[in-house]
């Protein structure tokens, strides 16, 4: 089983995430965040500049790891909702690396992981009804053009099955 991700995905279950994060997560209020888009290229998360300031004017580390955070547990529960798997998703642990400041609304960027890593973390919530899965996110600032992320995260996140 090759995991490929369909060109044109279910905007319903976009909105209902971006529910999801308003109702559960009442951080994602005041962070500003807003679910962009989900494709074939991951999912997409914005935030802008204005609540997340630091007394420099840069964008809050927290507020960057939080954007990132949510982008990456976002991905993983949309594409195992899109496989119709009821499962608890969380984070384990991540690594944020913070490249340059960043001073305008961000871009958060979820990339799809290797196919090989998605078929192995499918097989292991089949099988075993528990899982883990890396995610890599990057984050640069909205309508600047400069070269590569302005912060990066490799995170790996676990999805346990709901029991029925």
């Amino acid at each position: 089983m090759t995991h490929v991700p369909a060109p044109s995905r279910e905007p319903a279950r976009l909105h209902a995430l971006g529910d999801l994060l308003r109702r559960e997560l009442p951080l994602s209020g005041p962070l500003g965040v807003e679910l962009r888009r989900w494709d074939q290229g991951g999912l997409e998360v914005w935030a802008p500049a204005e609540p997340n300031r630091n007394v420099q004017g840069t964008l809050f580390g927290g507020s960057l790891a939080a954007v990132a955070l949510l982008a990456g547990w976002g991905l993983v529960r949309l594409e195992l909702q899109e496989r119709d798997i009821d499962a608890e998703v969380v984070v384990q642990d991540s690594v944020l690396r913070y490249e340059r400041p960043v001073w305008a609304a961000i871009q958060a960027l979820a990339l799809h992981p290797p196919a090989k890593e998605w078929d192995r973390f499918l097989r292991a919530l089949r099988t075993r009804g528990r899982g883990r899965i890396a995610v890599r996110v990057e984050l640069t600032p909205d309508g600047v053009d400069s070269p590569g992320a302005a912060v990066s995260m490799e995170a790996r996140y676990v999805a346990t099955v709901a029991p029925h």
